[in-house]
């Protein structure tokens, strides 16, 4: 078999290997809003309802554009954490509906700076999430994990909301 021939093989080989895996990237940007109900265990004191968005960015540099439009879905997080210290970390569960399609996703959250705004003696928290995507009844082979840049407005803290930017990486083998 002479080379050209070989690798081609190998090309085409690969291209199957590739369309047999049912992988999905989604990008969302989530924004609290308390009419999103929640169905947390009396233990989770971190309480979200969000609605999902899916944000537009610039292909030339991947700037977002456009964090809102109209929403995609729902999501609900549910966390116990014990410190808001910078490094603590919190058990936390996000359970996505999007159009009808439920994603649960479970792990943990990790405080990883606070933020102090144009003089505001409260900060804003800086939290990245790194959860494992869950089977569900409607898709058991589902798996991969959903990661967050967010935003936690604990305290209040004026012009500012509790956020998120999520992608979730599924995976069906």
């Amino acid at each position: 078999m002479n080379l050209l021939r070989i690798v081609a093989l190998v090309a085409l080989a690969s291209t199957a290997t590739l369309a047999m895996a049912d992988d999905t990237v989604y990008l969302f940007r989530t924004q609290e809003n308390a009419t999103v109900k929640t169905n947390c265990l009396p233990d989770q004191k971190i309480v979200l309802g969000a609605y999902v968005y899916a944000p537009r960015s610039r292909p030339v540099d991947g700037k977002v554009v456009r964090e809102f439009g109209e929403p995609v879905g729902t999501v609900v997080g549910c966390g116990a954490m014990t410190s808001v210290a910078v490094g603590a970390t919190a058990s936390f569960t996000m359970d996505f509906d999007l159009e009808g399609r439920k994603i649960f996703a479970a792990g943990k959250c990790d405080v990883t700076q606070w933020i102090f705004t144009d003089g505001s003696t409260k900060p804003l928290l800086m939290v990245g999430c790194s959860l494992a995507v869950e089977p569900t009844a409607a898709e058991p082979t589902l798996s991969g994990i959903a990661t967050s840049a967010s935003v936690f407005n604990l305290f209040k803290v004026p012009g500012y909301e509790t956020g998120s930017y999520w992608t979730l990486h599924l995976v069906k083998p």
